[in-house]
């Protein structure tokens, strides 16, 4: 009888040891695809626009950047009248920061910028950057357009 208690004790612990195993594997794989999840739903085209001023100094600005599969990328630029357009690449950092380098217009310098992403999913793009002339990082929101 004492050698059945024994066995089916050790059989026990065997049970709990492969359930645990199973768990811990399913918790990785649950982990992975939420981060592959994050990286793949930045794929697409992305709006933020704003209104500055008032009555005929009032002017709409609209950024707008489009991610690709293939790690390239593309951001537009207009306020009134003025539009500009930029091409470059991007890769994740980390699980929470995106490296964008753009080309200027003339394709002559490259800037290179890590950008903290603060949230995606199906509709909206919240990303943190230091603005030229801030002192400190802003959060700015972005809608999807396709």
């Amino acid at each position: 009888m004492r050698a059945c208690s024994s066995l089916s004790r050790n059989q026990s612990k065997g049970n709990i040891m492969k359930k645990l195993g199973v768990l811990l594997i399913a918790c990785v794989a649950l982990s992975l695809s939420s981060c592959s999840g994050k990286k793949d739903k930045i794929i697409g085209k992305w709006e933020h626009t704003e209104t500055a001023g008032e009555g005929e100094a009032k002017v709409e600005t609209k950024v707008t950047f489009e991610f690709m599969k293939d790690g390239k990328m593309k951001m537009g630029m207009a306020a009134g009248p003025m539009k500009f357009e930029f091409e470059g690449t991007y890769k994740w950092a980390d699980d929470d920061h995106i490296e964008i380098t753009m080309k200027d217009p003339k394709g002559k310098e490259e800037k290179t910028e890590k950008i903290k992403v603060i949230k995606v999913d199906d509709k909206e793009l919240e990303l943190e950057t230091k603005m030229p002339g801030k002192e400190k990082a802003e959060s700015i929101k972005f809608t999807k357009v396709k």
